[in-house]
């Protein structure tokens, strides 16, 4: 279904999955959608709990910095 899903959308990022829902509480998600950027060194730089669109300026803040 994600497969799916991700193609139809055309999304070139990657996806990961986590069946055991570890994340939830790793991350401390209060809902769904959530969104993470992490760094090259695994460093969570941003989150968001709820949509995140490509025109987002939060987020593409954050993410030219941490490309930095």
């Amino acid at each position: 279904e994600v497969t799916a899903f991700v193609q139809e959308l055309g999304v070139t990022y990657t996806i990961l999955l986590d069946p055991q829902m570890r994340g939830l509480d790793l991350y401390r998600v209060l809902g769904l959608p959530a969104s993470f950027l992490l760094d090259r060194d695994g460093i969570l730089r941003w989150m968001r709990f709820g949509p995140v669109s490509g025109t987002d300026r939060e987020f593409l803040d954050a993410l030219e910095s941490v490309l930095q």
